[in-house]
C-alpha cells in the first residue's frame, strides 16, 4: 500500500514492507509535487529593443527549469564579426525563482539562425554568438531555448524537513 501527492508522485507509507524512510520520502514528494505546472508569464522580461514573438513557457520539474522563449529584435542594427562572436547583447531578465546558480546555456531551438545565449545567476539574459554572416537587425528573430538546475529549489528542500536519505543492505 502506498500513496501520492496530489498531482500523483507516489511514496511508500508507513506500513509498506520497505518503509523505513517512507516520511522523508514522502516529504521529498510533496516537496516537488507543486513544481511541475508549465508557465507562460511572470518568468522574462525583455531587454528594450525586443518582444515576445511567437510566445514563451517555463516549467520547473523535478528541481530543473526548462524554458523557450520566442524573441523578435526591433533596434538598431548589431555588427556580428566573421567569427560570430558577439559582445554580450543583453536580451531580457529571468525572474528570480527561475534563475540558475551558476551561468546557464541557451541555444536556438526554432527556426533561424544558430545562436548561442547565457543566463547568469543574476538572471542577465544575453545573446553571446550568432552564426558567421548572420544579419542582426529589425528583422532578426529567434526562439531561445534551455535547462538548467533550479536554484529556487534548494530553499524549499532545505525548509521541507526532508532528511538525507540512507540505504543500507
Amino acid at each position: 500500500m502506498s500513496g501520492t501527492t496530489p498531482k500523483g508522485l507516489p511514496y511508500p507509507d508507513p506500513a509498506d514492507p520497505i518503509s523505513d524512510g517512507a516520511d522523508a520520502i514522502r516529504a521529498l514528494a510533496e516537496t516537488f509535487d507543486g513544481l511541475t505546472d508549465i508557465v507562460t508569464a511572470g518568468f522574462f522580461t525583455p531587454a528594450a529593443g525586443w518582444t515576445i514573438s511567437g510566445g514563451m513557457f517555463a516549467r520547473l520539474a523535478f528541481a530543473t527549469v526548462q524554458v523557450q522563449i520566442g524573441l523578435q529584435y526591433g533596434g538598431a542594427a548589431v555588427s556580428v564579426p566573421a567569427n560570430g562572436n558577439l559582445a554580450d547583447t543583453i536580451v531580457g531578465t529571468i525572474a528570480v525563482g527561475w534563475r540558475p546558480a551558476f551561468n546557464a546555456a541557451l541555444t536556438a531551438c526554432g527556426g533561424g539562425p544558430v545562436v548561442a545565449a547565457r543566463v547568469t545567476a543574476a538572471g542577465s539574459l544575453a545573446i553571446t554568438a550568432v552564426a558567421p554572416g548572420t544579419v542582426f537587425d529589425s528583422n532578426f528573430g529567434t526562439t531561445l531555448g534551455g535547462v538548467w538546475p533550479a536554484l529556487s529549489v534548494v530553499p524549499k528542500l532545505a525548509a521541507s524537513a526532508v532528511a538525507p536519505l540512507v540505504v543500507t543492505k
